[in-house]
C-alpha cells in the first residue's frame, strides 16, 4: 500500500495516517485547499492579524489538526481588513526569490530560444503556459496568507498542473472571447474585428475588470466553479472602488510585459533570456498585488463565511 494509499484509507477517521511527504512520519495535519496529510516538517506557521495560522508548505493553503474540523477550502474571518506593509516591487526579491527568478529566467529562455527552431512551439507554449498558470495561482495564494517571499516552483508531482492549466485557459477565453465574437460579428464575418462598435469595447472593459477577481477566487478557492459570475462580481461590488486601482495595475503591468518582451525578443541571443526575465517578474508582482488584494480586503470579499 503506498503512502497516498495508506492516507486515503485514513481521511475518514484522521486517525494515524502517514505524511503524504515523509513516509516516516506520522500526519498531524491535513491541508483544506490540497487534502494533503502533512507532519509538522511539512507545515509553516504565520502570524495573520494577531492569530496563528498553520499553512501548508506546498501549495499555501491552511492546515488543521488531524481530528479537527477542516475547513470549507478557506480560513476564517479574522478581523477587519488592515493597510498593507507590502512592496510590490521588491516583495519578489525577498528570501531567495531572487535565486527562484534566476532559476525561472534561464529555464523559460531556454525554452523560448528552443521554441524559435522547434516545428512543435505550440506544444512548449503550452507547456510553459500551464506550468506558469500553475505559479502564479501559488504566489497568489501564499501572499493572500501573508508569507514574507515567494513560494518555489511548482512540483510536477504534487501539483495539478494539467488542471490548473485548463482553469486559466477557461478563464482567459470567458474574458476574451465574448468580445472578440462580438466585433467579428459587427464586422460580418469577414475576419476584420469591428473596433468603432461600443458593444464591443463595453465587452472587453467587462473582461478586463472580471479578470483579476477571477484569478483571485481560482487561486483562493481552487475551482473552476468558483471564478463563476455568482461569486466574483459580488466580491467586486463588495470590495467597491478600491478594486479599480488594482484593475488598473494589473492591466498596466500586463501591456508592459508585452511591449516589453517584443523588444527584448528583438535582441540578438539574449532576446528569449531578456524575454523571460520580464516576464517572470512583472507578472509575479501583478500576481502579488492579487494576493494582496485578498490580504487587505479578506472580509469585504467573503470567502471566508
Amino acid at each position: 500500500m503506498t503512502t497516498s494509499d495508506r492516507s486515503e484509507t485514513d481521511s475518514a477517521t484522521g486517525a494515524s495516517a502517514i505524511c503524504q511527504r515523509h513516509a516516516d512520519a506520522p500526519a498531524r495535519w491535513r491541508c483544506a485547499f490540497c487534502d494533503a496529510f502533512l507532519c509538522d516538517a511539512c507545515v509553516s506557521v504565520r502570524d495573520i492579524r494577531e492569530r496563528t495560522v498553520t499553512v501548508c508548505k506546498e501549495c499555501g493553503g491552511r492546515c488543521e489538526r488531524i481530528g479537527e474540523e477542516v475547513a470549507e477550502r478557506v480560513p476564517e474571518a479574522v478581523g477587519e481588513p488592515v493597510p498593507t506593509s507590502l512592496n510590490l516591487f521588491t516583495f519578489p526579491f525577498q528570501g531567495d526569490g531572487l535565486y527562484i527568478l534566476a532559476a525561472g529566467t534561464v529555464v523559460l529562455g531556454l525554452v523560448r530560444t528552443i521554441a524559435l527552431f522547434s516545428f512543435a512551439a505550440w506544444f512548449l507554449e503550452l507547456v510553459v503556459t500551464f506550468y506558469l498558470a500553475t505559479y502564479w495561482l501559488k504566489v497568489i495564494r501564499f501572499v493572500a496568507y501573508d508569507a514574507e517571499e515567494l513560494p518555489d516552483w511548482p512540483s510536477v508531482e504534487e501539483d495539478e498542473i494539467v488542471a490548473n492549466g485548463l482553469r486559466f485557459t477557461v478563464l482567459v477565453l470567458a474574458c476574451t472571447l465574448p468580445s472578440r465574437i462580438y466585433m467579428l460579428q459587427a464586422g460580418g464575418w469577414t475576419g476584420e474585428l469591428d473596433t468603432s462598435n461600443p458593444i464591443g469595447w463595453l465587452l472587453t472593459i467587462a473582461g478586463v475588470v472580471y479578470f483579476p477577481m477571477g484569478m483571485l477566487a481560482l487561486a483562493v478557492l481552487g475551482d473552476l466553479t468558483a471564478a463563476g459570475p455568482h461569486i466574483v462580481l459580488p466580491a467586486i461590488a463588495r470590495v467597491g472602488l478600491a478594486y479599480l486601482p488594482v484593475v488598473g495595475l494589473v492591466l498596466g503591468l500586463i501591456v508592459v510585459e508585452t511591449i516589453l518582451v517584443a523588444l527584448a525578443g528583438a535582441v540578438p541571443l539574449l532576446g528569449p533570456f531578456l524575454s523571460a526575465a520580464i516576464t517572470l517578474y512583472l507578472l509575479v508582482v501583478a500576481m502579488t498585488l492579487l494576493g494582496d488584494l485578498y490580504r487587505r480586503h479578506r472580509d469585504a470579499i467573503g470567502w471566508d463565511r
